[in-house]
Order: C-alpha cells, then sequence, then structure tokens
C-alpha cells in the first residue's frame, strides 16, 4: 500500500494536470473564433497553449527527478532567489510596468513575473 504522502503527491499532480487540461479547453472555447479572424493562417491560441503544456510536462519529468531536490538547503535558496526577484520588481530599469501594474522582470527580450 502506498504512503500518505506519495498518494497526495500522486494527487496533486493528476489534480495539476486535470487543471491544465480545463484550461487548454477554456482558450480553446474562447479563442478560436479570435484567432481565425484575427491571426489567419497561425497556429491558433490553444495548439500553442497545448504544445506549452507538453514541453511543462516534460520539464516537470526531469525536475521531478533531480537528487538535488531532495535537499533542505536547495528549497531555501530557491525561496531566498524568488524573495530577491520579487524585489528587483520595484528596481528602476529592470521592474517593467505592464497594464498598469509594476509586476514584471524585463531581462533583454525575456519578460518574466516573479509573482507567478
Amino acid at each position: 500500500m502506498p504512503s500518505l504522502k506519495l498518494t497526495y503527491k500522486r494527487l496533486f499532480i493528476i489534480s495539476a494536470f486535470l487543471l491544465s487540461l480545463v484550461g487548454v479547453i477554456f482558450i480553446y472555447s474562447a479563442g478560436t473564433y479570435w484567432s481565425a479572424i484575427h491571426y489567419e493562417g497561425e497556429i491558433p491560441f490553444y495548439i500553442k497553449q497545448s504544445i506549452y503544456l507538453l514541453l511543462a510536462i516534460i520539464v516537470f519529468l526531469i525536475v521531478s527527478n533531480m537528487q538535488i531536490l531532495q535537499y533542505e538547503k536547495t528549497w531555501v535558496s530557491f525561496y531566498v532567489f524568488s524573495l530577491f526577484l520579487l524585489v528587483l520588481v520595484f528596481i528602476p530599469g529592470i521592474g517593467l510596468e505592464r497594464n498598469g501594474s509594476q509586476s514584471w522582470i524585463g531581462i533583454g527580450p525575456l519578460t518574466v513575473q516573479p509573482a507567478e
């Protein structure tokens, strides 16, 4: 019989995957007409999001099997790094404002929202 910790882990993974699938279905429902009218000839939104979901699953499988993630020091380091990114948002020239909210970090052509 699997341990309770393993059962919760599996339940969390299955829930996250199902919620991601629901999100792709919502994108299909909301964006099919819009993308057909305004972005004719391009890949529809739901196909792009499905590709991103597939890539995210592959990255998850690779990262979740790394041995370094079993150590508490690793998680403390990740936490401190995430706090550092949240502070970077407020530094002029690094933090960017999008839609009235200064919650983005610009690094060249790449933008990251550390709150998510």
